[in-house]
């Protein structure tokens, strides 16, 4: 399996936290990429890891122009996925950049992980709310599994952005690859040695509600 992890940063703050144990633990067994859209690190990334900055992004920008880069950003990083198995993105611009790419690049399975609760962060109706809200509802259904870091986040995506696959999805288990593709839906990915399952685990990271961010905006720092 080759992996690639595509993240704002790794500055501090939960996904951060998530994706550095992944690196940790999967980079001992894998091949591993790490792309960010901003050049942040407060954790350590293993020595056999490739690190990639994906563009010039910069958290200040406006939600128009974060807009405006998402299918350069993404045809960017279907250059980097092409030849990858799997591709994994945490946060919604992320997930958004990692979902369009997949339409060059066919070979590697889109994993995405959601870190809010998208009904109350777009839950205006300005336009930049509108425009997220149409994002998540056309995208994320295109996913090939779709993680949240609540029961509640990943059953809003369900009611209210018709991103579900053919069954009622199962948060309390882990997803196994062997599991049918209709179960699209697991929980966020706490992953330590011994417990890796096709980058699923046993655990699961609790809830942290996040503000609303600009275009895409994910947790409050993006």
């Amino acid at each position: 399996m080759s992996l690639v992890i595509l993240i704002y940063s790794l500055g501090p703050g939960g996904a951060e936290r998530i994706t550095s144990l992944l690196l940790e633990s999967l980079s001992k067994k894998y091949k591993i990429t790490l792309v960010l859209l901003e050049d942040i690190c407060h954790y350590e990334i293993p020595n056999n890891v490739q690190k990639i900055v994906l563009g010039k992004n910069n958290l200040k920008e406006s939600g128009l122009k974060k807009l405006l880069k998402l299918p350069i950003l993404a045809y960017q990083y279907s250059k980097i996925i092409h030849n990858a198995t799997h591709s994994f993105s945490l946060m919604t611009r992320p997930n958004y950049i990692n979902i369009l790419a997949s339409f060059l690049a066919k070979k590697p399975k889109i994993f995405i992980s959601e870190r809010s609760y998208p009904s109350k962060q777009y839950g205006y109706e300005n336009l930049q709310s509108k425009i997220n809200r149409f994002l998540i509802q056309t995208l994320y259904k295109k996913a090939y599994k779709i993680s949240a870091n609540s029961p509640q986040n990943l059953q809003d995506l369900i009611d209210n952005f018709k991103s579900r696959g053919g069954e009622k999805p199962h948060v309390d288990r882990p997803a196994r690859q062997s599991a049918p593709r209709q179960q699209r839906f697991c929980r966020v990915p706490l992953l330590v040695p011994g417990a890796v399952r096709s980058g699923l685990s046993r655990s699961a990271v609790p809830h942290r509600p996040a503000p609303a961010g600009a275009a895409g905006g994910g947790e409050a720092h993006e």
